[in-house]
């Protein structure tokens, strides 16, 4: 079985820690929203349009991140039930097909990117595709993931480890 590439290591590390910073600055931006409406002054409307921008790049990255740890959403009874080479064989079309809707993410993100360009949001002024450009961004990461996933297959989970791990 191949190596997993270091530098996917080194990328998903980096990701991790976006996401992480977006889960906090989302966190932020609506606690100062729900503050100012409570105290009845609507001085922050920007934190909207922040928040909006910044969930959009936490689904993606954090997508990719999925990918990568291989966490994405299966139904594994149906391939743990099947004979050993129908396994490998629907665990290869599940890589096609995962990958396939990826390749669609990127494709049509890269024109709502393109489309977005001329657009912006009325508060902050800032260009929608920034917000667009995270499809075909968090898309791009995943597919070199995915690569990586063919190349260099990760490692079986246990279903002990699994358990540790809740």
């Amino acid at each position: 079985m191949a190596r997993r590439w270091p530098w996917c290591d080194r990328a998903e590390g980096v990701l991790v820690g976006i996401v992480a910073f977006l889960v906090g600055s989302i966190l932020l931006s609506v606690t100062a929203q729900v503050l100012s409406r409570i105290v009845g002054v609507a001085f922050l409307v920007w934190t909207d349009e922040v928040t909006r921008i910044a969930v959009v790049w936490l689904t993606f990255l954090g997508s990719a991140v999925g990918v990568r740890r291989n966490a994405h959403f299966v139904i594994d009874m149906f391939v743990g039930a099947l004979p050993p080479r129908a396994a490998r064989v629907a665990q290869k079309g599940i890589w096609a097909a995962v990958t396939l809707v990826v390749l669609l993410l990127v494709w049509t993100g890269w024109q709502l990117s393109e489309i977005a360009m001329d657009r912006v949001y009325p508060i902050t002024r800032v260009r929608q595709t920034w917000a667009f450009a995270a499809v075909p961004i968090g898309g791009v990461l995943m597919l070199l993931f995915l690569v990586e996933q063919l190349v260099a297959p990760p490692p079986k989970p246990s279903t002990q480890a699994g358990l540790k791990m809740a």
